[in-house]
């Protein structure tokens, strides 16, 4: 998968057509560790809506380290509740039993996300089966077909990565195909030619 080069002339190109992402109103989190990836991506949505959370508040609410996209909707749902949790599989997966990142726990895991993926519509989160096609949304170019987004894991202020890359990184082993859609009245406050 191809995101920014480093040094190549397509980054260049890309970081000059996409510099106005960098006044996005999608703030970027850098990760502190390296099972808070998905803390830092909720502190992303919520600071996106004018919700101030940070990392080390989200970290003591969610209070395991082996998070599951079910936890962060859980969390998400604490400070908002119009969005819808798309997923490909509804509660945990044998097969990631002998994850190195999961191993460790996955038993209690497999408990707590199951349980979760129940009480899901009691607990007033919209979980929906469905695979998502990804063009239309905000931080995609129609016109050079990349997606434009933040990494919790670089410094880089925003990342691009073709249509196609993304659609591979996101059917990769460990997904489930899991996607967060806030509904949103955000409109695109920088042009990218033509978008």
């Amino acid at each position: 998968m191809s995101l920014f080069g480093c040094g190549s002339t397509e980054t260049v190109d890309l970081l000059e057509k996409y510099s106005g992402f960098n006044q996005h109103k999608v703030p970027h989190v850098m990760q502190d560790t390296h099972w808070d990836c998905g803390l830092a991506c909720v502190a992303m949505i919520l600071g996106g809506v004018n919700i101030t959370a940070c990392l080390e508040d989200l970290t003591n609410q969610c209070a395991v380290e082996s998070i599951w996209t079910i936890d962060l909707a859980y969390l998400l749902h604490h400070y908002m509740t119009h969005f819808t949790y798309y997923t490909s599989y509804f509660g945990s997966r044998k097969e990631y039993q002998q994850d190195s990142f999961y191993q460790a726990t996955f038993d209690q895991d497999e408990l707590r996300v199951n349980h979760l993926f129940d009480t899901a519509r009691r607990s007033g989160i919209h979980v929906e089966k469905h695979l998502m096609d990804v063009p239309g949304y905000l931080g995609y170019d129609q016109a050079g077909d990349k997606f434009i987004y933040r990494d919790p894991a670089t410094s880089q202020g925003y990342c691009a990565i073709s249509t196609k890359d993304l659609d591979q990184a996101r059917q990769a082993e460990g997904t489930d195909h899991d996607w967060y859609v806030e509904q949103t009245e955000w409109q695109a406050d920088w042009d990218w030619g033509g978008l």
